[in-house]
């Protein structure tokens, strides 16, 4: 049984790096969507389709057998995902409102005069 399990220990690590490399790509592929669709329109439209090609194109490759062409793929993807998330923080538009401060108040500051910073005695 041993012998036999170190016959198939490099298809084992072939099929090991497909599944992973699939796993990681449709990963990859949920997020970029996630994100493009987060941006409510903001992605110039030559990078949308940009990006959607190089979708499809990775979505072809993981029904294929080539682990090394689907990682390959993720990667371009994640590249272009990165290049869209850079132009949209570039812009200044906070799509997400982390870290907005609506109010007009900075940290520390507050519209209550009665507040009494805390008195102690010693006893």
């Amino acid at each position: 049984m041993v012998e036999e399990a170190e016959k198939h220990a490099a298809d084992d690590e072939r099929r090991r790096r497909l599944i992973e490399a699939r796993n990681l790509a449709d990963h990859v592929i949920y997020e970029t969507e996630k994100s493009i669709g987060s941006l409510n329109g903001q992605v110039p439209a030559s990078q949308r389709q940009e990006i959607e090609a190089k979708i499809a194109e990775l979505k072809e490759a993981m029904n294929g057998e080539n682990a090394d062409h689907i990682q390959r793929l993720t990667q371009e993807v994640q590249q272009a995902s990165m290049a869209i998330g850079q132009a949209a923080y570039q812009t200044g538009d906070d799509t997400t409102g982390y870290g907005a401060n609506t109010s007009g108040e900075t940290a520390g500051e507050s519209d209550d005069e009665d507040i009494v910073e805390g008195e102690f005695e010693a006893a």
